[in-house]
């Protein structure tokens, strides 16, 4: 079927209309449109992300999180007789053991922090085969996983987190040493280049990504900038965790241990 051609005085109207709204578009945005469109874009995306859990650190309990993994997950503390770690306690996650068979960091930690940490980062294994864990006590156990980034002692008067605006998590991240692109088309960890950034990685076209990523392995600094109170650190933090979409029952496979953090103005970027 052949669509009719259209009258001329007909095809010359609607070249005029056209003609307009492109006059009228120019008008209405002179100079940075593609900006001003990409920063309106990034807070209708930041205002549409929805709270997934409220943590409470003052609610955090590490002795009975604790024994929830070992009750339901099977981890366990050992004394480890092995020649590398002889007389040394370590938390295991099960089927692992402080044997030079396994590996420190991964399989077996020094801490229990550091088992959180891993935990916050790649998730949890398989719960045991006929256990059974209640939805609060599930609750219970991933705020003390998803809180593993948030330094202690903790501000008294930050253990939970408002809504923050679009702006303020921007110039906290921004001081930090994250990068916007100007068109907010993608986002950059600390000391990253963006010709040699790897999406995923260091490199997010997402904002939820970047969230996401940050909920797993913690804020980075490139270590100038911005000077933040512990409160306004610990509120992002929080809040960023809060919105977080990672499934904390979903495990990662990961077989390199966690770099070790140093204090946030000193902080590098983990590039996991």
């Amino acid at each position: 079927e052949i669509t009719p051609r259209r009258s001329r005085s007909k095809r010359s109207s609607d070249a005029a209309e056209s003609s307009k709204d492109v006059e009228n578009l120019l008008q209405l945005s002179p100079t940075e449109p593609k900006q001003a469109l990409g920063h309106r874009e990034y807070q209708m995306t930041f205002n549409n992300l929805e709270t997934q859990r409220q943590i409470d650190l003052s609610q955090i309990d590490a002795e009975k999180s604790y024994k929830l993994l070992a009750e339901n997950y099977n981890f366990y503390e050992s004394t480890s007789y092995d020649s590398a770690y002889y007389g040394s306690k370590y938390f295991c996650f099960p089927n692992a053991a402080p044997t030079e068979k396994f590996k420190l960091g991964v399989d077996f930690f020094e801490s229990l922090q550091d088992m959180r940490e891993y935990l916050c980062a790649y998730g949890l294994p398989p719960r045991a085969k006929h256990t059974k864990i209640s939805d609060d006590d599930m609750a219970e156990l991933e705020q003390w996983i998803r809180s593993a980034r948030i330094k202690e002692p903790y501000d008294e008067n930050a253990t939970t987190s408002d809504r923050m605006k679009p702006k303020e998590v921007k110039n906290i991240l921004k001081g930090l040493g994250y990068q916007f692109s100007k068109r907010f088309e993608f986002y950059l960890l600390p000391d990253t280049s963006c010709h040699k950034s790897q999406v995923g990685r260091d490199r997010f076209e997402e904002l939820i990504d970047l969230f996401n990523h940050i909920a797993r392995f913690g804020l980075s600094s490139s270590g100038e900038g911005g000077v933040f109170s512990i409160a306004e650190l610990q509120r992002v933090q929080l809040f960023i965790a809060n919105i977080a979409t990672n499934d904390l029952t979903q495990r990662i496979e990961c077989r390199d241990p966690l770099p070790k953090q140093a204090p946030i103005s000193l902080m590098k970027t983990p590039h996991v």
